[in-house]
């Protein structure tokens, strides 16, 4: 087949790579991705050159399976911290939304860890694809307890969701010894502390499908640890109205946590969402995503 050809049936136009290899990486991409069905697959969505450029050659089969705060997330972040020409390390990083959406949009240099393998392969053809490949580099590694000492040190650490699935998913024995999951939370928030200026950060509450703290918790619990393990908190995010067509995080200050909203969750079996109400309004909404309940921090 000619390039010309190549050309037509890709549909793909310029860019630093052949519409040869644009072609092969998409069509490895579209395999890795159909190929992961477990716990943390279609948990992410695409960055926005990547939908803009290549969206409509990606499998139809891989959707996101609950209401994105994605863009949402990042918003907050750029708006609160400036991103630009900062070393930045995520641990967790999927299909590698943050690492490259920030690559790509600030002049940073961004390490990401993600232990399943073909999300980490994944990650790295969007890289080449949206031209962000020197900036970015992805390791097909979990970041556990005793790894936290070898990691490089950085401007930003960024760890969405990851800290409630210690003991369960990994660092079980190391929980064990510490006595249970806040004390691992607050020695792994401080070692990680110790590797960056500011942090970026998110936890859920459930792990196995028991609860580590109520779900109304949420704002007191975890600046409770980030406090314990050193971190000073710069800016907290919560979603300010239950509008499953716009959420968008509020920004807060320690200084008036007793404004942030506080939300009880529970699940609903039947429709497959989780039902959020409102402590203080008493509104009531379902949506589908349990992390609309989750605050977002950022640390210094």
């Amino acid at each position: 087949m000619t390039n010309k050809e190549i050309k037509k049936e890709s549909g793909f136009t310029g860019g630093g790579i052949t519409t040869r290899k644009k072609s092969e990486q998409i069509a490895e991409l579209n395999q890795l991705i159909e190929s992961i069905n477990g716990r943390f697959s279609n948990y992410q969505t695409f960055p926005t050159s990547f939908i803009n450029d290549y969206g409509a050659h990606i499998s139809h089969k891989y959707t996101v399976n609950q209401l994105s705060l994605d863009y949402a997330r990042l918003t907050f972040l750029s708006k609160n911290l400036d991103l630009e020409g900062l070393n930045i390390v995520e641990y967790g990083s999927n299909l590698g939304f943050f690492c490259l959406s920030i690559a790509k949009r600030f002049n940073s240099n961004v390490k990401g860890y993600e232990p399943i393998a073909q999300y980490c392969r994944s990650a790295e053809i969007i890289a080449s694809l949206i031209g962000v490949e020197e900036r970015v580099t992805f390791l097909n590694h979990s970041v556990k307890m005793r790894d936290i000492n070898e990691m490089d040190e950085s401007d930003l650490l960024i760890e969405l969701n990851v800290l409630h699935h210690s003991g369960s998913i990994f660092d079980q024995e190391v929980m064990s010894k510490c006595g249970g999951w806040k004390s691992y939370a607050i020695e792994r928030l401080s070692a990680m502390r110790k590797k960056s200026r500011k942090l970026f950060f998110q936890t859920g509450n459930m792990s196995n499908g028991k609860a580590l703290f109520s779900s109304q918790e949420s704002v007191d619990f975890v600046s409770e640890i980030l406090r314990a393990s050193g971190w000073s908190i710069q800016a907290i995010g919560m979603i300010a109205n239950l509008k499953p067509d716009r959420l968008v995080y509020g920004t807060y200050t320690e200084d008036f946590m007793d404004t942030i909203p506080r939300y009880k969750c529970r699940r609903d079996a039947k429709t497959n969402t989780v039902v959020y109400k409102n402590t203080k309004s008493g509104e009531t909404i379902h949506l589908k995503t349990g992390l609309a309940n989750r605050p977002l921090w950022i640390c210094e």
